[in-house]
């Protein structure tokens, strides 16, 4: 963000979550285990997140339930899905 302010920046971080690392299903029960390695959020570093996990076709959805400063539960939700195959033909 060459140009933006310390305050800009924070304010596009504040409402953004990134995290990446290896995982693991546990495909009875559907919870996949995010061992986080790289992460805007410090405190998530070296941590393993829960998700709720389910697949359906094309679509992989992933849930949370969490904690807000307000102490409210909320549930995030992710649905990814699966990109046409790119043939060279």
């Amino acid at each position: 963000m060459n140009g933006a302010t310390p305050e800009q920046r924070a304010a596009a971080a504040a409402g953004y979550v990134a995290y990446s690392g290896p995982f693991a299903v546990d495909e009875l029960t559907g919870v996949l285990h995010h061992q986080v390695t790289v992460s805007l959020i410090p405190n998530w570093l070296n941590h393993t997140r829960l998700r709720h996990s389910t697949l359906d076709g094309d679509h992989l959805t992933l849930s949370a339930t969490t904690k807000g400063a307000d102490h409210k539960e909320a549930i995030n939700t992710l649905v990814w899905k699966r990109a046409p195959e790119h043939t060279t033909e």
